[in-house]
């Protein structure tokens, strides 16, 4: 048996949460051996190299809404929930986000590099991007040639300042794959703050190709709000008897 890879104990918590659930992935794979259809795990003197035949995974991958076809390009990365999903609040003011609810999440990739606005900083010039420090939200100048207001927030200021996607997940993975899914009728249900894996996929539609992002979980349908048979209450999944 092939030595364990070691856990890490030292490092920024969330990194180091994230490489240690990739560690005990990884080690039950060193005792495998051969080949199959999808990965080929082979022993040498300085470790073990396990190699992963991406194209034979993308074939029995979900192709797209919209009839589209899957190129084959996939990658995996991991993000932090900035926006989340939310079911519609029916007493809210007409025409609110909180009546509409939220059907995608908004997710920030954990290497992401964006520094937090800064009043104090020169002004910000055209395409530039930082965090806003009160919605925690990702801006990008659109002042040409730079910000003339320094003093107001970017969600203050949005005649120079536009937000941004970031990463936005509008599709349920797990699902048939070929019929866009209301993500607020989808469990997995994650709050803001949590770490998830996501897989990016691009897809072509015609002549357009354009890339689009999942949540890396199998994913189940609970239906529409108003005949669905399980439920979210105060963020647990709970059985409706009908």
């Amino acid at each position: 048996m092939a030595d364990r890879i070691p856990e890490l104990s030292e490092g920024p918590p969330r990194l180091r949460d994230i490489v240690n659930r990739i560690i005990r992935a990884l080690n039950p794979l060193q005792n495998l051996s051969g080949d199959s259809a999808f990965i080929n795990v082979e022993k040498t003197s300085g470790g073990v190299n396990i190699k992963l035949a991406i194209d034979k995974v993308i074939e029995r991958m979900p192709v797209s809404g919209g009839g589209g076809t899957a190129a084959a390009a996939s990658s995996v990365q991991w993000a932090e929930v900035i926006v989340a999903v939310a079911d519609c609040v029916p007493e809210a003011p007409s025409g609110s986000p909180e009546y509409a609810g939220i059907s995608s999440y908004i997710a920030r990739r954990l290497d992401s590099q964006f520094e937090e606005f800064d009043p104090e900083h020169a002004a910000y010039t055209l395409d530039t991007q930082v965090i806003d420090p009160t919605d925690n939200r990702l801006y990008t100048v659109t002042a040409d040639p730079a910000i003339t207001n320094m003093a107001l927030e970017p969600h203050e200021n949005l005649d120079e300042w536009e937000i941004s996607e970031e990463i936005k997940i509008e599709y349920a993975w797990g699902l048939d794959g070929t019929t866009p899914v209301n993500l607020k009728n989808v469990v997995p249900r994650y709050a803001v703050g949590a770490i998830v894996k996501i897989i990016s996929r691009s897809i072509t539609v015609g002549e357009t190709t354009t890339t689009r992002y999942y949540l890396d979980a199998g994913c189940s349908d609970m239906g529409d709000y108003a005949d669905r048979t399980i439920s979210i209450i105060d963020g647990k999944i709970a059985a409706v008897w009908m």
